[in-house]
């Protein structure tokens, strides 16, 4: 069971054991040889890369590199990988296998966003690389060019930073957090119209941008950050949360659904939460790890990433019902729980116990139990794979999972790496772009 501070796997360690959380993707203890390299902590990414910190200081990252944000040039890729479906067909330059960053020293620990990867460096800095659409970045500058070489973001002492799609967050050593990237939906703590300037991410719609760190105003005392698609969550040191940024499918967490019209800019109390322990921000969900090992989770249910907990018909304004919990929810299938990654559309938990369980979406096996399952979901007009209850996932003792939109990975006690689901971009690391049904060991890690 969690005890009552955040378990080694969590986020909120001090710089020097430091993690980092685009969802609650953090990494953990591992029983390995001290003096061996390892993998100390993974990230899953919310598109189809991810990314190792090695106990050497190194990062490997692996999957999709259209951006740079495997931390080399686009051109410099050693494969290229189909687009799903594409026709006629289409490549991305991609990574099989993991690569090193190169030049990059002394990392603690990475996130992973959308096409852009940050690290968390041992004295406290912060470097970030790739996509930098709507000033990822965060150097006062946007453009639409790949940003394969680190570049260091100005701020004081950083703890730990959260990268959800397209923004980015980081929790200072004073407690404090500042954010920076897309803010349409204020989810930079900050109104769309005072935004610093704004940015065309090459779809020909202008949204709000932050392109420089900017603090979130009336928050302190913050423990730990995650960053979901459109919203960011803290969990301050009294264990209780707040949220802000989009709420259309009750991913706040205040007992609301709110329009896209009227986002919450202003960090927002969680409606009878306590005693957590982790946050973890989704696509449109939200949960929390407790510190009795327990799950609370609310958002959108649409597609059983919520698993047991149970929902309701919500609405906003005129549009259709769909199923959500509009505030925390029990989840009766998990107990025992050390460490929680929600991706776009599915969630997973690895358990103090060693194993791992997910729920949500599954059509490119991205839960990880062997077979798509029974159940299906709609997702607008199209019927996916869904599993609507948290089912076991195959596996060694794992110490922390971390999920993007359609794979997910499992670091295990031993320190090596696993994942399943999605491969087309090469995101398994296994050096193929073949989907997996359930966990392989990721190649070209200690």
């Amino acid at each position: 069971m969690p005890t009552t501070d955040v378990p080694p796997a969590d986020a909120s360690a001090d710089v020097t054991d430091a993690s980092v959380d685009s969802g609650g993707d953090v990494g953990g203890d591992v029983g390995t040889d001290a003096g061996a390299p390892r993998v100390t902590q993974i990230e899953g990414g919310s598109f189809a890369h991810s990314c190792a910190a090695l106990s050497t200081g190194a990062v490997r990252c692996w999957g999709v590199n259209d951006n740079g944000q495997l931390g080399v040039s686009p051109a410099e890729s050693r494969q290229r990988c189909r687009v799903p479906d594409s026709s006629p067909a289409q490549t991305l330059p991609c990574e099989h296998t993991p690569r090193d960053v190169p030049s990059l020293t002394n990392v603690a620990s990475v996130a992973v966003g959308n096409g852009g990867t940050c690290a968390l460096k041992t004295d406290g800095s912060v470097w970030c690389w790739g996509v930098n659409d709507v000033g990822e970045l965060g150097q006062g500058t946007h453009d639409t060019s790949p940003h394969p070489t680190p570049a260091r973001v100005d701020l004081p002492a950083v703890r730990q930073v959260a990268y959800g799609a397209f923004h980015v967050c980081a929790l200072l050593t004073d407690g404090t957090v500042r954010c920076w990237g897309n803010n349409k939906f204020g989810q930079v703590g900050l109104a769309p119209d005072r935004s610093e300037t704004t940015c065309d991410p090459g779809d020909g719609f202008d949204v709000g941008c932050q392109r420089r760190p900017r603090a979130v105003e009336g928050l302190s005392n913050v423990r730990q950050i995650t960053a979901g698609r459109n919203h960011t969550c803290a969990l301050l040191m009294d264990g209780s949360v707040r949220c802000w940024g989009l709420n259309d499918s009750g991913q706040i967490g205040n007992g609301m659904v709110e329009s896209q019209d009227a986002p919450r800019i202003a960090p927002t109390a969680v409606t009878g939460l306590s005693n957590v322990t982790q946050v973890a921000a989704g696509g449109s969900h939200t949960c929390a790890l407790l510190m009795d090992g327990t799950v609370r989770c609310w958002g959108w249910a649409g597609v059983g990433q919520l698993g047991g907990a149970t929902t309701t018909n919500c609405q906003v304004g005129s549009s259709d019902t769909f199923q959500c919990a509009n505030a925390p929810a029990a989840v009766p299938e998990l107990t025992g729980v050390r460490h929680l990654a929600t991706g776009r559309y599915h969630t997973c938990a690895a358990l103090t116990a060693g194993g791992v369980r997910c729920a949500g979406r599954n059509d490119e096996y991205q839960l990880g139990t062997g077979a798509l399952g029974t159940d299906r979901c709609s997702l607008g007009v199209e019927s996916i794979a869904c599993t609507r209850r948290f089912g076991d996932v195959s596996i060694p003792a794992t110490s922390a999972v971390a999920v993007g939109n359609y794979h997910s990975c499992a670091l295990l006690n031993d320190g090596t790496v696993r994942c399943w689901g999605a491969g087309y971009y090469g995101q398994i690391g296994d050096g193929n772009t073949t989907n997996r049904e359930g966990p392989v060991a990721t190649s070209n890690l200690p």
